[in-house]
């Protein structure tokens, strides 16, 4: 798991009155918000005695500690401790972690890292949001895997004539005179914060006629034609077109926050330009979780059930070029010290130690109460290394 990349947290609408309590990197965060209607995210954990603010109110536009009635606003300092009067000034260590936060697409994204504005890398660009050709829907999935891999199946293409073999309407070696070669399409890098690449498929029997009689055109149905992509760590956009001469355009972004190493809850959004009513809704997210269940019991019984160490680790082939480049940029993003250090966090019992990931108010003052979780020490020489590898 990795800090300093934007992870969404909850959809907006579900922020009201009330706080929210949610767990991320394996981390407890509080989400409300202020007097204004602005969303805020702390970390979850009152440093007076362990409160949990999530299970707290606001108050006032502040979010109040439900054990000692301590209050902190977005920013994450303390505005009140009626302990010690109205005219005491809170001591300086009296705060908590704050994280940026923006709402996009219906979500609320959180940035989980210290780097300042200037440096972090942007949230992942849903392109035609505000196209009016297209209907979003949202998606939402808890899967019980580890993140890593729940994204790499988001990447690979090869899997889908398998796992998917109805929406594919052939199943591999099934296919019209029984040939399977996986489409092996180009890779092409993201700007150093991720990849992708484009898979061109044959068509299916009976597809082609079942388009054109559903759609009333006449045109030749070539295949579906799939260009998956990645961004940072946790980003995943998967652009399918039904047929590239029909002009049936399936554009889905998702969300892959890791709840902890072996817990992930899919947030994303995905589009259509063709059935737009309302009236398709309904079909269009049955179709979703049909390919979520789909894909939930394959993940949920992979071995050993974590993403690669290195290429040595599992057997790589040509159309895994995609997955190959993640790897090469999560060797990067933690050869800059951005790697969480799960084993050293392994070293101290569940309830022992409190840690917190850093928020960017770490780079400002050294008087916290709780450390910030263990990350992996940065080696510039690798990340230039790996780096050259894109």
């Amino acid at each position: 798991m990795f800090i300093n990349f934007w992870y969404a947290a909850d959809w907006s609408d579900n922020l009201k009155e009330q706080p929210l309590k949610v767990k991320m990197l394996g981390q407890n965060f509080v989400l409300f918000r202020d007097a204004q209607g602005d969303a805020h995210c702390l970390s979850n954990t009152c440093p007076h005695r362990g409160g949990s603010l999530g299970a707290g109110m606001v108050v006032d536009g502040d979010i109040e500690c439900p054990y000692h009635g301590m209050r902190y606003g977005g920013d994450g300092l303390c505005t009140r401790i009626p302990s010690l009067g109205r005219s005491t000034k809170p001591p300086p260590r009296a705060k908590v972690d704050s994280y940026p936060v923006r709402e996009k697409y219906g979500l609320i994204f959180v940035f989980l890292g210290d780097l300042p504005e200037e440096e972090r890398p942007p949230i992942m660009e849903v392109t035609q949001w505000e196209d009016p050709k297209y209907r979003f829907t949202k998606k939402d999935n808890i899967i019980e895997a580890n993140y890593g891999i729940v994204m790499e199946n988001g990447l690979d293409t090869t899997h889908t004539e398998f796992v998917h073999s109805d929406i594919m309407g052939y199943r591999g070696a099934d296919r019209p005179g029984g040939e399977y070669k996986a489409p092996v399409g180009e890779m092409v890098d993201k700007g150093g914060w991720g990849g992708e690449v484009g898979a061109q498929f044959p068509p299916a029997p009976g597809w082609g006629k079942f388009l054109n009689k559903a759609l009333r055109v006449d045109k030749i149905f070539s295949g579906p034609y799939v260009v998956s992509g990645y961004w940072g760590p946790n980003g995943l956009d998967t652009s399918i077109h039904i047929s590239r001469d029909m002009n049936l355009h399936i554009p889905q972004y998702l969300w892959e926050t890791p709840i902890d190493e072996f817990t992930t809850r899919t947030l994303g959004v995905g589009g259509r330009n063709f059935f737009r009513t309302p009236l398709f809704d309904p079909m269009d997210r049955r179709r979703n979780r049909k390919i979520a269940g789909e894909d939930t019991r394959i993940l949920e019984s992979l071995e050993p059930g974590f993403a690669p160490e290195s290429s040595g680790d599992v057997l790589f082939l040509e159309p895994d070029n995609i997955l190959n480049h993640l790897e090469v940029s999560r060797k990067k993003w933690e050869a800059m010290g951005w790697r969480i250090d799960l084993e050293k966090l392994r070293q101290y019992r569940s309830g022992k130690k409190q840690f917190v990931i850093p928020s960017p108010g770490r780079r400002e003052s050294a008087q916290w109460v709780y450390d910030t979780v263990p990350l992996i020490a940065p080696k510039p020489e690798a990340g230039a290394a790996a780096a050259k590898g894109f």
